[in-house]
């Protein structure tokens, strides 16, 4: 793909990766100011490392990934982006630019800048909402490869979507809270009691919000039948003060464990757990508490990033769209910066890490709406 471009196209494209990375530049690829304060230093490594140097150009046989996301530490989602290229770079001996996107309109700006230079083998989107962008400029550039990582756009021969199924992303956590929600284990797991009630907020009534709770409650109920899940939509993914009165209220009929998949909602999950005393779950790392979480529902952005990037060095990237759960090492659950960074009960590991293999093994298969899951409840039980 990669051509040599000339005149004021080779000039505009140095200024713009002079530009990467924009937590230290404060502009993006089009030159538009903006303000940072981001102290990531490992994104700060990230972006400094991938500036060419007048020094130390890219060679010529070499591959060139751009990559185009919100700006480092924006989110956990961006941030294990980032790490996915971090990696890249050192284990497959890539040049990597990063460019920050600061809205919608940047992304496809960027977009077609980047294509128009002709100079990288991949352009990777970090964003959920990216689609329609993307679909405005990408047959212009037929010969240019696009990667869009956790968003869905088909139908476009030189496009390929990734993303994390996202029931999986929820059915471990599930299946740790249906076990100790019963208050058999609140020797180990004190804010627990025994009404058998958890509380999940979900962003919106849309199909990915629906599967990802059709995951928690699947897991949750395939290991305690009896549990009951309370289900709320926020209305939208930047509202934590709607989810902390979701929260506050599922505590209230009971619930000992609260968590969901609302964007930054998540925070105001996590203010109505430390009021009320009950355990939280992120879904994302960088919004644990070391001191309230029970654990994190994790989707690894950074495998998912990393693999398109691999998938074009072998050959394997072709269009379309990919999704990947516990099977591919991108779904799970993760104790890490939690109450439980040194371990959990034996017994309860031991189901966990069962159930993770049937998943593996394909003899697990998660219902993909909450409307499904009573129904899979009545077929699938966890086997003592």
């Amino acid at each position: 793909m990669k051509k040599r471009i000339s005149g004021w196209m080779a000039i505009l494209l140095a200024a713009s990766i002079l530009m990467t990375g924009c937590q230290s530049s404060g502009q993006n690829a089009a030159g538009n100011k903006e303000s940072s304060s981001t102290e990531n230093s490992n994104s700060e490594s990230s972006a400094n490392d991938s500036k060419p140097s007048e020094t130390e150009q890219p060679q010529e046989d070499q591959i060139r990934v751009a990559v185009c996301g919100e700006k480092a530490g924006a989110s956990g989602f961006t941030d294990e982006g980032i790490a996915g290229t971090d990696r890249a770079r050192e284990e497959l001996g890539i040049t990597v630019d990063y460019i920050e996107c600061k809205d919608t309109a940047d992304y496809e700006t960027n977009g077609r800048f980047l294509s128009e230079s002709g100079e990288y083998d991949l352009i990777i989107f970090i964003n959920s909402q990216i689609a329609d962008i993307v679909s405005l400029f990408c047959d212009d550039y037929p010969e240019q490869k696009y990667s869009i990582v956790d968003c869905k756009l088909e139908g476009k021969d030189n496009v390929r979507s990734v993303g994390a199924i996202n029931g999986e992303q929820h059915f471990l956590t599930g299946v740790l809270c249906g076990l100790i929600t019963t208050g058999k284990y609140q020797d180990a797991f004190p804010l627990t009691n025994d009404a058998n009630v958890l509380c999940y907020a979900g962003g919106t009534d849309s199909p990915t919000s629906r599967e990802g709770a059709a995951g928690f409650m699947a897991g949750a109920r395939y290991v305690n039948p009896d549990a009951e899940i309370l289900y709320t939509i926020v209305g939208g993914y930047n509202d934590p003060a709607t989810a902390k009165e979701i929260s506050l209220l599922g505590i209230d009929k009971g619930a000992d464990i609260c968590t969901g998949n609302c964007g930054s909602g998540i925070k105001g999950i996590l203010e109505a757990c430390k009021e009320k005393g009950a355990y939280y779950i992120a879904t994302s790392l960088s919004d644990n508490d070391p001191n309230q979480s029970l654990c994190c529902s994790i989707k690894k952005t950074d495998v998912l990033v990393y693999n398109e990037i691999k998938a074009v060095i072998d050959g394997s990237w072709s269009a379309g769209y990919n999704e990947f759960g516990i099977a591919d090492g991108v779904c799970d659950i993760s104790f890490e910066d939690s109450l439980y960074v040194d371990g959990i009960p034996e017994e309860i590991q031991a189901v966990i890490d069962q159930v993770r293999q049937d998943c593996k093994d394909g003899k697990i298969t998660m219902p993909a709406d909450v409307s499904d899951v009573d129904a899979w409840a009545a077929e699938n039980q966890y086997q003592w």
